[in-house]
C-alpha cells in the first residue's frame, strides 16, 4: 500500500495502522490487529504520540525510565526519519532514558544510524543486535541517564 506524505495529507491513527499493517504483511486479520493495538494505546503504562503519519507506541517496563516501543509508519521515507527524530526527542522529554524496539526490516536500521550522526542531545546512542529469529533489536539511549523516576 502506498505511503502518504504527511506534508500533504495528515492521517488518523486508524488509517496509519491500516497502511502500516498491510505493508508489514502480518499474518493476522487486520481488524483483529487494529483492535489489539488500539487497546494497547489505552493500557496503563503506555504512551503514544503521532508525528506526521507515524504513530509511536511506548510501553513502560518494570525498570525506571525504560520502555519498549513500536513505530507504525504510513509516511514517506524522509518524513519517517524526521518523525523518528522528533519521537526520540519527545520520549526523552517525557521521561524515558532508554527505549528498546524489535523489528525484521533491516532498512529501519538506517533511521538509527542517521539520528546517531546528528543526535538531539549528548550521550545519545544505540546498540543494534540480531535476534534469534533473524530480526533486530535496538537499545536506544536517549540522553544522559537521569536515575530513578
Amino acid at each position: 500500500m502506498d505511503m502518504v506524505d504527511s506534508k500533504k495529507q495528515q492521517l488518523q491513527p486508524s488509517q496509519i495502522l491500516d497502511i502500516a499493517y498491510k505493508n508489514t504483511g502480518a499474518p493476522y486479520p487486520i481488524e483483529q490487529a487494529k483492535t489489539i493495538i488500539l487497546a494497547e494505546l489505552e493500557r496503563e503504562g503506555s504512551w503514544s504520540v503521532q508525528f506526521g503519519n507515524t504513530l509511536f507506541l511506548v510501553h513502560t517496563v518494570n525498570a525506571p525510565r525504560q520502555g519498549f516501543f513500536r513505530a507504525f509508519n504510513a509516511d514517506t521515507a524522509q518524513n519517517y526519519l524526521e518523525n523518528s527524530y522528533k519521537f526520540v526527542d519527545a520520549a526523552y522529554a517525557t521521561g524515558y532514558d532508554t527505549i528498546v524496539t524489535q523489528f525484521t526490516d533491516s532498512s529501519i536500521l538506517g533511521i538509527f544510524k542517521a539520528i546517531s550522526k546528528n543526535p538531539p542531545r549528548e550521550d545519545m546512542g544505540y546498540i543494534a543486535k540480531r535476534t534469534s529469529d533473524g530480526g533486530f533489536q535496538v537499545i536506544l539511549q536517549l540522553g544522559t541517564p537521569r536515575g530513578e523516576a
